[in-house]
């Protein structure tokens, strides 16, 4: 697959969700690039694991954060180091937005990550009567 190929697929794929955030991890586990795009689930775990034995910075970091509702489904942190939550739908909307820049980002560093791997992983083959391709199921 050519490199025009592989930027064609990920346009076709901007919608897809679960693809973006594995885009966003992998450019983050690079260089830290799309760290603004990064959210953990807003459980007891983030907390134990961003803020063992520093229960004062936890607090700290929600006092001047934003945290919209406590059922948020997750959280992150600011360009300022607090905390600030997103429900499901705001995530999404947010991934959809910037798809373009969370592509680029990534196309940036073809020679460090294996975007057609990516796209293989996101496209699942249906062998059906017509043969066609089901892509991202």
């Amino acid at each position: 697959m050519t490199k025009k190929e592989v930027k064609e697929k990920l346009k076709a794929k901007r919608d897809k969700i679960e693809l973006l955030r594995e885009l966003i991890s992998v450019c983050n586990g690079w260089d830290g690039s799309l760290e603004s795009y990064q959210v953990h689930e807003f459980d007891d775990e983030f907390f134990d694991t961003y803020f063992e034995g520093n229960p004062t910075e936890a607090v700290r970091a929600t006092f001047f954060g934003e945290i919209k509702n406590w059922n948020d489904e997750y959280i992150r942190f600011n360009g300022y180091g607090n905390l600030e939550t997103l429900n499901e739908w705001q995530y999404e909307k947010e991934l959809k937005e910037n798809a373009d820049e969370i592509i680029e980002r990534a196309q940036d560093l073809t020679e460090e990550i294996d975007l057609k791997e990516i796209i293989t992983r996101h496209t699942v083959i249906v062998s059906d009567k017509n043969k066609k391709e089901v892509k991202n199921a």
